[in-house]
């Protein structure tokens, strides 16, 4: 199983679980509302613990696409995330005046940016 699923599966159960002990008293829509709310609160903290002791955040000392320009200072390792006020968070780890990348890494780093601000649906054509 891929980790994205494992999140997923985590998620619902920890869900279910928590709907099974409190919810007895809400109607069905109540309680699938609750249930995609709670689902995608633990989603976000589970992100954030995974990379809170996975990654360290800033530079990585590499530069795997050789430099961009004067001042590169090679790769950068960042997170992006949101909070529950819908605020889109990247912490880059470090203070930085410029980045860059290639295409095909702009528009994931696009597509996830808009994931994060609460798109549903990205197609990207070009």
């Amino acid at each position: 199983m891929n980790k994205e699923l494992e999140h997923d599966a985590v998620c619902l159960q920890l869900v279910d679980h928590v709907l099974s002990v409190s919810a007895d008293d809400m109607s069905d829509e109540e309680r699938e509302q609750l249930r995609y709310d709670l689902a995608e609160k633990i989603e976000r903290a589970i992100e954030r613990w995974l990379v809170s002791k996975s990654l360290k955040l800033g530079p990585t000392g590499k530069y795997p696409e050789g430099t961009l320009g004067p001042g590169d200072e090679g790769a950068l390792r960042l997170g992006v995330t949101h909070d529950s006020n819908g605020n889109t968070i990247v912490n880059f780890g470090t203070e930085l005046s410029w980045f860059g990348m290639p295409q095909a890494q702009a528009l994931k780093f696009g597509q996830l940016i808009l994931k994060h601000a609460g798109a549903k649906k990205v197609e990207i054509e070009f």
